[in-house]
């Protein structure tokens, strides 16, 4: 076999490859969850209504808070990026850490605000049971930490 024929081969078999590859990448089904054997997390209302056993006036109520505290947070958080992005801004800057000090501290207390609005959406939970389910109620909030835990994100490893 003379070399041409030999590169010309070479060239047809690692174009057969990528070709192969590119194929693999583009038509296999994207994963949702780099947990293969793990069921989704189910959502956390869902969770909420099934284990107080919710009846439909309590659902409805339940969802009208929902929607006041996802508003209230977003609000909150809107609030968080910007302070942020102000704090980052201030690298920039040559002036002295007075200014970020200040800038720290109401990121805290919008932090603190969030967490109020958490604890506050709670105890409105709680009003909304009945005797009988304040039991459940008192078993859920021992799982909040796991029912709310934010899903895990893909951090990049190259900064």
């Amino acid at each position: 076999m003379t070399k041409s024929k030999l590169l010309t081969f070479a060239v047809i078999v690692l174009f057969l490859i990528n070709i192969s590859t590119l194929s693999f990448l583009f038509f296999k089904e994207p994963r949702t969850d780099n947990r293969p054997n793990q069921r989704p997390r189910p959502n956390p209302s869902e969770v909420v209504i099934h284990e107080l056993d919710f009846d439909e006036q309590q659902i409805e109520k339940y969802r009208v808070l929902i929607e006041k505290h996802s508003t209230q947070i977003n609000d909150l958080d809107q609030k968080i990026n910007e302070t942020k992005n102000k704090l980052y801004l201030e690298l920039a800057s040559n002036e002295n850490n007075s200014k970020k000090d200040s800038i720290l501290n109401v990121l805290n207390n919008y932090k603190s605000e969030v967490e109020l609005a958490h604890y506050n959406h709670f105890l409105d939970i709680k009003n909304l049971c009945k005797p009988e389910q304040l039991n459940n109620y008192n078993t859920l909030i021992l799982e909040l930490s796991n029912i709310f835990a934010p899903k895990p994100m893909h951090h990049r490893t190259n900064d």
